[in-house]
């Protein structure tokens, strides 16, 4: 039912606490140095996974890649206007993806350039991605909730957060490491907001210490907002192409069975 798949295959980045410092003003005492986590979702189609990931990294890396990703959709407006056609408000990975809205009318060729364009300005930094996929359909067999959606919000928000904890933990983080939390403003607000309030209290989560807030914000004030996005939708792919392979692997077992 659970999915978890990190996007690199190690953790990259993880800053010292000579880097920079930061008072927090929230009424923490002390100096600290400060990481941002843009939190996205992604839900496929096909299968209806559910995705929520996570992008780590420290204030320079998030400045310069904001700048980098401006850049390439100041590029790409001016080859649309060039040729006459709507430009782009943003880059969106799913809708890219589809041919939708603001992208529709886009050949493959150009939707599949664009965004490896947008993977290689990530690439580019060193941010680590955590993310986790739940099967919606598996979930709706188990669980009697209306809600199924505000379910895996729930239920994904706690693990997302629980292993960023175990993070900071595994390379033994400086006490004056802390996170800031931020994710798309949606539906679900309130529900990410209990599960990061919960485990924040609970004495049983021992990086709790580390974290700071949890706070929704739109992408039109929050380009981050966008490459987490991108890669929320890369987690979800990747898994659904799992599922498929597994299927796949499953249908030549029957097959090679009944043959014999």
């Amino acid at each position: 039912m659970m999915g978890f798949w990190r996007w690199r295959g190690e953790v990259r980045g993880l800053p010292g606490p000579k880097i920079r410092t930061w008072g927090t003003g929230q009424g923490v005492k002390g100096t600290f140095v400060i990481l941002t986590a843009y939190i996205d979702e992604s839900i496929s189609k096909r299968r209806k996974f559910f995705t929520l990931s996570a992008m780590i990294g420290i204030a320079d890396n998030w400045t310069s890649l904001t700048s980098v990703w401006e850049n390439l959709l100041r590029n790409e407006n001016a080859r649309l206007t060039k040729d006459g056609r709507p430009q782009l408000s943003r880059f969106h990975a799913s809708e890219c993806n589809a041919h939708s809205n603001e992208f529709e009318g886009w050949s493959r060729e150009e939707t599949v350039a664009f965004t490896q364009k947008m993977l290689a300005a990530v690439e580019g930094f060193p941010l680590e991605t955590i993310a986790y996929t739940v099967d919606l359909e598996s979930i709706a067999k188990r669980i009697d909730d209306a809600d199924l959606l505000g379910t895996a919000y729930s239920f994904c928000t706690n693990l997302l957060i629980y292993r960023i904890g175990k993070w900071f933990q595994q390379k033994e983080a400086d006490e004056s490491l802390r996170i800031s939390l931020i994710h798309e403003r949606c539906d679900y607000d309130l529900v990410m907001l209990e599960q990061f309030n919960n485990l924040i209290q609970s004495p049983v989560f021992t990086a709790r210490n580390h974290f700071l807030s949890l706070v929704p914000m739109g992408w039109e004030e929050c380009i981050p907002l966008q490459p987490a996005d991108l890669m929320a939708y890369e987690s979800m792919k990747e898994q659904e192409r799992r599922w498929i392979s597994l299927q796949r692997r499953k249908q030549i077992g029957r097959a090679s069975c009944r043959e014999r």
